[in-house]
């Protein structure tokens, strides 16, 4: 699989891991958790982080 492909199919696999996790009712605020997140803030802060590699 080519390295690009992988990069474009992580937003999609952030963006479930999120929504899972949302749907677990497990609660992770014991370690701090950020108030008014979302997926879209997951992905942009993927997204971010690959970009920033280079």
């Amino acid at each position: 699989m080519k390295l690009s492909r992988v990069f474009s199919v992580l937003p999609s696999l952030f963006f479930a891991v999120a929504c899972a996790a949302a749907s677990s009712g497990v609660d992770h605020c014991e370690v701090g958790c950020p108030t008014g997140g979302s997926a879209q803030t997951v992905v942009r802060e993927a997204y971010t982080l690959n970009n920033n590699m280079w």
